[in-house]
């Protein structure tokens, strides 16, 4: 396998914008950017199945960015329009149709940045926090397959209401189907269980967040009870990981992947949760 990296961007930044007596701010910035691209493999093969299932899957591409993910994509129309069944005789009448195998995604990211102020108050109290930001890339989300399978997603709560799936009939004219209902309420359960549970792109997300990584907040004792106990500081601390998330991607952190390497941000089946961990901690300087 050929792979190119291009485009390597990584710029970091520190500064202190305030020194004062009794106050001291420090800040730093980092900015990463990789394009990382399958050039070719070997003589006759297109893709690698590197991880996941029969369907989906985390590939190695030749032509993409490394790595791709691959499953059941919609069936869509010369101008990349999502087709629906026309078909009045079908369950999935008005429903999007499936298409061919294929590449449905991309799990690299546009860039990373991470952000990180320091706070001194007095040389003694220090208050940091990390803010990490990720934006882009794409990831398939079984656990939001499963719960929306089951009926137990905030978009399958109404089941009454009737609808039109966005998209497109064969001669161009936007979908205008109604499902759903009095006299028709099973079309949810068909839509949730049959259509979408077998259409891997239907679960494909964009995982970009901003994540307050982590917060840490310590107290250095003062030197005349340090100095008597033969030592030249002690501070104690505490700290939080993973506290906030804010996330495109729906019920999950997308750090929560399923697998490492290759398959490492791209796919998430039953994957177990990021935990917030909290700590305290004790310093001491001889």
């Amino acid at each position: 396998m050929q792979q190119r990296i291009t485009n390597p961007d990584e710029i970091m930044f520190t500064a202190t914008p305030v020194l004062m007596k009794d106050f001291e701010w420090n800040f730093s910035m980092n900015y990463t950017k990789i394009v990382n691209e399958v050039i070719e493999l070997a003589s006759g093969v297109e893709s690698i199945n590197l991880g996941g299932y029969t369907t989906p899957n985390i590939r190695a591409s030749a032509g993409d960015t490394y790595p791709a993910i691959y499953g059941e994509s919609y069936l869509r129309d010369s101008q990349g329009r999502i087709l629906v069944d026309e078909d009045p005789n079908s369950d999935g009448y008005g429903m999007p149709l499936q298409g061919a195998f294929g590449k449905i995604g991309d799990v690299s990211p546009d860039f990373y940045m991470s952000f990180t102020n320091s706070f001194t108050f007095l040389k003694s109290i220090s208050v940091s926090a990390q803010i990490d930001w990720k934006q882009g890339g794409q990831m398939y989300s079984g656990s939001n397959r499963l719960i929306d399978l089951y009926g137990s997603s905030k978009r399958t709560e109404d089941r009454t209401t009737p609808f039109i799936i966005p998209g497109y009939k064969a001669d161009g004219t936007p979908n205008d189907i109604q499902r759903g209902g009095v006299g028709d309420e099973g079309a949810y359960e068909y839509l949730y269980s049959t259509v979408y549970d077998g259409l891997s792109e239907a679960h494909i997300y964009e995982t970009s967040f901003v994540k307050l990584r982590e917060l840490s907040v310590s107290y250095a004792l003062p030197k005349k009870v340090v100095t008597p106990l033969g030592l030249q500081r002690v501070s104690v601390g505490f700290v939080a990981r993973n506290i906030l998330l804010w996330t495109t991607l729906p019920n999950f952190d997308p750090e929560a992947s399923q697998g490492q390497g290759n398959m490492q941000g791209g796919m998430d089946y039953m994957s177990l949760p990021q935990t917030t961990s909290y700590g305290f901690n004790l310093n001491l300087t001889f």
